[in-house]
This record gives C-alpha cells, structure tokens and sequence, in this order.
C-alpha cells in the first residue's frame, strides 16, 4: 500500500459526553484477545499483499486483497453445509459442503456449490475447485480476521433505554467506530431480538460490533435499524458500514442491519422464520429459512477504510477496553416508535 494512499488514524478518540439522564457502567471484555495496536496495524496495512486463499510466509492469512478475501463477494458464503427451506438469495452463494434447498431456488450470477443433495437453483452451480476457492485457506484467513477485529480496543458506547426497547451504539470517529460486548452483555440488551437498533456515528463511518465469548445470541432487530435516522432498509446504502463479528457463539439470525462475520459458528433463523437478513453471511454451517439480500460489507464505496493504517496513541495503553455499556439506562426516548422491515 502507498505512502499516498495510507492515511493513518489516532485510535484515541474522545467519547461524545454522555447524556444526563444515563448512567453509563464501564465495562472490560472478558474475552482473550491479542494485543491491538498490533493487530490492527498488521490486519490493515498489508492489504493487497496476499492474494485470497493464499498463506502469507508464516502460513496465516491475516490480510489479503481484500478484508474479507474470497469471501468479500458473496452474499453467503459456508464453509460446510447450507440447508434452507424457502426463500431466495439475490446475491453470490458459496458453499464448501454440501446444500439443501428448494427447486428452483434462485440466486445470484455466481453459485458455488459442492454438493446439492436435494434441490436445485435456477442458475446452476459450480463447484469450489472449478470455481478456483480454496475453502480451508479462506476460512483460516476468516478466523484469523475474526481475531484481530475482536482485538481492537473500543471506541464507542453502548446504551439502552427505560423501556428496554432501543439500543443507541454512539461513535464519534469519523473512520471506524468498534463496540466491543461479551455474549452475555448482548444477551441483556437483546435477548429476545425485538430491540431497534440505532447506530450513531459520523456520516458514511464503518461500525464493527464485535459479540465475544460463548453460547448463543439472536442477531435480530425487530423493532427496527436505524443508521443516523436513517431506516436500514433492504435497499439501503449504510448496510454496507455496519459489521457484526461474532467470535465463536452460534447465532439465530432475523431482519437485522449489516453484515455478520462467524467463521467458527453454526447459524440458524431466529423461530424458523424467513426473515429477511440484508447482508453477508459468512459462517461454519447454516440451516434455516432466511430470505438473504445482496449487500455486502465490503465493495468499491467502502474500500478506502482498508487503506487506513489505525495505531494506538502511545499515552493510550493497548489491551484496555473502553466499551461504556449501559444495559439499564433511564433515558425516555421515543425514537423507535416506527418498524423496519
């Protein structure tokens, strides 16, 4: 990456003053991590030297072309099994093991896809040797991706008000705002997966949520995602800033905002419905009846944050996590009356 194009980004933002009526409790993720300053530095500066699928010299892919690697263009992309009883996928799927589906189930232009045991798609389907994938090596760049992100220190806050009905992740970098919680901290903000969401930050920001430790979560808003104010629709432009990496716990996937990255976890729709998730889904094994948009986290609009090189300032110590999470606040807000679907 050129000196040019490298723009280097202080990790020591100062957090927006908090609201009066909330009462913030700091919390530290318990979950083991390497250090960030590292972490971050490597994951981001080296993109372009390796090509997806492709170990670097000390047979890790932290980083390739693209941060996602092969993965980055497809809507679903599986590492072992896929099975799905209804529903569509406008977008790329990529499956390394073996799918179920519907006759005729439509998908994107490229479809890849080991072994069809029931079902068919409509486009036809190839599989990942003809396709050139190397699933082995793009899930350990994947796991290896999944790491350092959840290595980031915190950058932001994570608040929910009186009625338990609205979760506010407020970020002021105007680059990457990162949102660290532990399973059980999600679980207390949205056990149920009702909760609206509402993403705070600088127009256009990336917004990493990274889900820490394991068990088991509802990665779902019914009540509604909101980027800025605005609705976080099938259609809309902002699911492309919005990432959820979750570490290791399995997840149940509903109408939600974004992208998840769960290399290591089985995923599932939330009560068995096919609701519509919007963005990538990148995980160990799926079966469930989700309906699957075509948004991804990466493309050509959001590609420049991989140019930016994010270090630590040397008075900030790495390791600590500042995440200000308020499962209990008394904040009356009356933001979330409308739904999304």
């Amino acid at each position: 990456m050129s000196d040019k194009r490298r723009k280097v980004l202080k990790n020591t933002v100062a957090f927006a003053a908090a609201v009066t009526a909330m009462s913030a409790l700091a919390i530290s993720a318990s979950a083991e991590s390497t250090e960030p300053a590292d972490s971050i530095d490597d994951l981001l500066s080296n993109v372009g030297d390796t090509e997806a699928g492709q170990s670097t010299e000390n047979n890790t892919t932290t980083t390739v072309d693209r941060l996602l690697g092969g993965a980055a263009d497809y809507s679903v992309f599986v590492k072992n099994d896929f099975t799905v009883t209804g529903a569509d996928c406008p977008g790329n799927i990529a499956v390394g093991g073996s799918a179920s589906m519907p006759d005729d189930y439509t998908t994107g232009s490229s479809t890849v896809i080991n072994n069809i045991t029931s079902g068919s798609t409509m486009n036809g389907s190839v599989t990942t040797e003809e396709a050139g994938i190397d699933m082995e090596s793009e899930f350990e760049n994947l796991r290896n991706v999944s790491q350092e992100l959840a290595g980031i220190e915190s950058n932001g806050t994570v608040e929910k008000d009186q009625y338990n009905s609205n979760i506010y992740f407020n970020g002021v970098d105007d680059k990457v705002n990162v949102f660290n919680l532990t399973v059980d901290e999600y679980i207390k903000l949205n056990e149920t997966g009702n909760a609206a969401f509402y993403f705070n930050v600088p127009e256009g920001a990336t917004i990493i949520t990274n889900v820490l430790g394991d068990g088991s979560i509802i990665l779902a808003a019914g009540s509604g995602a909101y980027y800025n104010g605005n609705a976080l629709a099938n259609d809309s432009p902002y699911n492309s800033n919005i990432l959820f990496n979750v570490t290791s716990a399995d997840v149940a996937i509903g109408n939600a905002a974004g992208s998840l990255l769960a290399p290591t976890s089985n995923v599932t729709s939330v009560d068995g419905g096919n609701r519509h998730f919007e963005g990538q889904l990148i995980c160990l094994n799926y079966n469930g009846a989700n309906e699957f948009g075509s948004s991804t986290f990466i493309d050509d609009d959001t590609q420049e944050k991989l140019d930016q090189e994010i270090i630590v300032d040397d008075d900030d110590p790495a390791g600590e996590d500042d995440t200000d999470f308020d499962g209990d606040s008394d904040v009356d807000e009356t933001e979330g009356d409308s739904d999304t679907d």
